[in-house]
């Protein structure tokens, strides 16, 4: 069951046999005293508006329906101890969007059988100095997380459970190549935000903690095997970051190891890597986002032949279009300025075309140019 918008009475008066309950804006603050109206035969509950931010243990005590498995909050409140440590232990699934930042003590009473969490305000560590505090203990159970950066340090980085195929986390600071290696080989799944910043050198211990080449090797060869994309996790299929990441800027290109079996890659602030980069992406390749590069097109040639989806924010010029992989099936660009001919160039194969940005008018000669294959065509048609 799904309310869009309602007053928290109505939770008052819920079928007793309901298992999934979604509510947003709800429009009088949601409190503790409104979780013991929960059907308790729930399963799912996910709410979005305003909760109470004084919730008392007594209150909250076998509060929440004890056979839910997933909840999601995404509202005004504050994340307490006592609050999570309310939730009851059938929880698999957890999504957290608090107001504030979060203590770091609230891990010590999270239901350790979570399969997914998600915590999307940063950890607020304990007043003892860093050196003194110990990694967060995190449910040992894990396959998908969504961290806040304070995992990306080299202690805490090492108490990420060796389960986890799904990790997306942030930083304001350079990722290490040894905080990398930490996150585990089992991922198949990384996404990095853009606000996290250019690649750091792995510190001096982290090489004889990893698999690098022995002291001997040529120190250009420990350079190689430091290269945050190098070291990926090779089981990755799906990768989400900014180009800096990748710690590539000074590596020679021919040196660069994708994951093999990547299969979807979105790259951010990509305007620093240069032309034959772009020649490096791994056959193996269906879903390419690219963000902002300085090239207008010159790089297309350079992509995978096998794409399927392909989105472009940097501009594409109508030279290239000719160029495209020949099995596109969609085409996202924000930017396109091709002439009415060029537009015959577009893979025949295309079935999506969205262009927000279309610097031609659309006329009955530019829909005749199109490849009678397209099925939809969003942006264009408005402009007639």
């Amino acid at each position: 069951m799904e309310f869009e918008e309602y007053g928290s009475l109505l939770l008052f008066h819920l079928p007793p046999t309901l298992q999934h309950l979604r509510a947003r804006n709800f429009h009088t603050p949601f409190g503790p005293n409104h979780l013991r109206f929960l059907p308790p035969s729930l399963k799912t509950l996910h709410l979005y508006g305003e909760l109470g931010d004084v919730l008392p243990i007594e209150a909250l005590m076998d509060a929440f329906p004890r056979e839910l498995t997933s909840l999601h909050l995404n509202a005004a409140f504050s994340v307490s101890k006592p609050l999570l440590g309310s939730l009851p232990r059938s929880l698999l699934e957890l999504d957290v969007h608090a107001s504030k930042d979060v203590p770091i003590e609230i891990l010590d009473v999270l239901p350790r059988g979570l399969k997914s969490l998600n915590l999307h305000r940063n950890l607020v560590p304990s007043s003892r100095p860093s050196t003194e505090e110990l990694p967060p203990k995190l449910p040992p159970k894990l396959t998908r997380a969504t961290l806040p950066s304070v995992w990306n340090s080299t202690g805490w980085s090492s108490d990420i459970p060796k389960g986890l195929t799904s990790l997306t986390t942030s930083s304001m600071q350079p990722i290490h190549s040894d905080v990398v290696l930490r996150w585990g080989s089992h991922l198949t799944s990384l996404t990095i935000s853009r606000s996290s910043l250019s690649y750091a050198h792995s510190s001096s211990s982290s090489s004889s903690s990893s698999s690098s080449p022995s002291p001997s090797s040529l120190s250009v060869e420990n350079h190689l095997n430091s290269i945050i994309l190098n070291i990926l996790p090779r089981t990755l299929t799906v990768l989400s970051c900014p180009y800096t990441f990748l710690g590539v800027q000074m590596c020679p290109i021919q040196s660069l190891r994708w994951p093999p079996k990547l299969i979807e890659l979105a790259l951010f602030q990509a305007h620093r890597a240069p032309l034959e980069f772009f020649h490096t992406f791994p056959q193996s390749l269906r879903c390419l986002y690219l963000g902002d590069t300085q090239y207008h097109g010159e790089f297309v040639a350079m992509l995978p032949r096998r794409l399927a989806w392909l989105q472009l924010k940097t501009p594409i010029h109508s030279e290239y279009l000719q160029d495209l992989p020949p099995h596109l099936l969609a085409l996202v660009a924000s930017v396109l300025s091709p002439t009415t001919d060029a537009l015959e160039d577009l893979p025949k194969s295309l079935r999506y075309l969205h262009t927000p940005n279309l610097q031609i008018e659309f006329s009955t000669q530019v829909h005749s140019s199109l490849a009678p294959s397209i099925i939809s065509i969003e942006q264009l048609r408005s402009r007639r």
